[in-house]
């Protein structure tokens, strides 16, 4: 079916692409206010929420139903708002865990994207364009940017780390070496498919860290 065969669905699914941008922020604050934990056990009425977190109530509550519409939340009679299956992924310390990826994008990198069509005019980066200095060395100067980053980090690469664990067969080896392996998750996750490894107690599992201290 051509778009021009459906011009109310393209038109809705178009704008919805669009609002992309409100989506993104409408996760960071919901994180950034620590909503996802505490909706954790349960409906919370938005009024108790707000004066939790100091916030205006309308406002939140406007936050909130926006994430609603998305399915991250479901609202419920009485102005109380729960956690989806889809919003459970936005706690802290859950398996597989959002949270640190959706903090990365709406403090590190929704600021850069206002950048890309400069960036795109000049052949440069977007962030560099914004910021006026690469990516990493922004990171550096304050300890919050950086911990944001690599909480989204930690949580691609575990889900990496599986894939690439389950895809490979490490048996043919007797030693094996993750350089700059970070915190380990790939060969976490390789040791947990215990099959791809050999099992004589020849075997040696290393991971080796660079530039960390």
């Amino acid at each position: 079916m051509t778009v021009a065969g459906r011009p109310d669905e393209a038109r809705s699914r178009l704008v919805r692409l669009a609002d992309g941008y409100l989506v993104s922020q409408l996760l960071h604050v919901a994180v950034a206010l620590e909503m996802p934990d505490r909706l954790a056990h349960g409906a919370r009425r938005v009024d108790g929420l707000a004066v939790e977190v100091g916030v205006v109530p309308d406002l939140l509550r406007r936050v909130l139903r926006g994430l609603a519409t998305e399915g991250v939340l479901e609202e419920l009679p009485g102005d109380l708002f729960a956690l989806t299956a889809l919003g459970e992924l936005l706690r802290s310390g859950v398996p597989g865990s959002l949270r640190g990826a959706v903090v990365a994008r709406g403090e590190l990198y929704y600021g850069a994207t206002a950048g890309l069509l400069d960036a795109v005019r000049a052949g440069r980066s977007a962030f560099e364009t914004v910021h006026g200095r690469p990516f990493f060395a922004y990171l550096g100067e304050d300890e919050g940017r950086g911990a944001a980053f690599m909480a989204s980090m930690a949580a691609r690469a575990v889900g990496e780390a599986r894939a690439v664990a389950g895809a490979y067969d490490f048996s043919q080896f007797r030693t094996v070496v993750d350089v700059g392996g970070g915190t380990g998750a790939l060969l976490r996750a390789g040791l947990r498919l215990t099959a791809h490894f050999p099992t004589d107690a020849g075997v040696h599992v290393l991971e080796a860290r660079c530039g960390s201290s």
